[in-house]
């Protein structure tokens, strides 16, 4: 099966179905006992593309500082927030509506310290 591409030109993922099915039956004494079996079959094998993160060498030491890093929050801190009826006029963030589960502060720079980074993480 040739996989054509999209519009953004990513090759599709194969995809494959089959479905089938068997009946048998008949007599086993005549005119007084009968047998009959079914069986139904589906496979599907469906491939799928894996889009996945691999995290910068500075990422790795816990600095989240570059551009196009993720914001990394302490999840030491906190509280869980209130929430009030959704207003579309105010701002989104701990202060928004509806707010977040729970509030959590930013660390300082993006910057994990050390001291929170876990020995076995850090060795991955």
């Amino acid at each position: 099966m040739i996989s054509s591409p999209n519009r953004g030109g990513v090759k599709r993922p194969p995809f494959t179905q089959n479905q089938f099915g068997a009946n048998v039956g008949g007599p086993v004494l005549k005119n007084k006992l009968f047998f009959f079996s079914s069986y139904e079959g589906f496979r599907q094998r469906k491939g799928s593309i894996l889009t996945t993160w691999v995290p910068t060498a500075a990422e790795r030491t816990g600095d989240f500082s570059q551009p196009g890093s993720a914001n990394t929050k302490d999840p030491v801190t906190g509280q869980p927030s209130v929430l009030n009826i959704y207003d579309p006029t105010t701002s989104t963030g701990c202060s928004g509506n509806p707010p977040p589960a729970t509030c959590r502060t930013q660390f300082t720079g993006n910057k994990i310290p050390q001291n929170r980074i876990d020995p076995t993480a850090r060795r991955f």
